[in-house]
């Protein structure tokens, strides 16, 4: 079953920016910045409560969050849940019939 919201991806068309806004939204800076080279992005999380608000930033117009920025704009781009074995809870996802994403990340932390 599901454990909880791990993080929610905020995709944002201004890095530098959107970290300036949640940093005075939040009374605190970034948690984590890092660049994830093979989805073409830059990230910054910001810790709120057991949740992480992950920003969103293309560094290739090829990037997957370069493609939602163009077609739907600045916003939120997908939500990540935590779940006790994520092999079985495809396995029954699927077999719902539930379209999966081709490429699955699995949350390092």
């Amino acid at each position: 079953m599901f454990k909880k919201v791990d993080h929610i991806g905020i995709a944002v068309s201004g890095l530098e920016e959107a970290i300036d806004f949640y940093t005075k939204m939040l009374g605190k800076g970034p948690d984590h910045l890092e660049e994830v080279a093979d989805q073409k992005v830059r990230t910054a999380f910001f810790a709120v409560g057991e949740t992480n608000l992950e920003l969103l930033f293309p560094t290739s117009p090829e990037s997957p969050v370069a493609k939602h920025l163009e077609k739907r704009g600045a916003g939120i781009h997908h939500i990540c849940l935590e779940v006790h074995d994520i092999d079985a809870r495809l396995a029954e996802l699927k077999a719902k019939g539930v379209k999966l994403p081709t490429a699955i990340n699995v949350n390092p932390w």
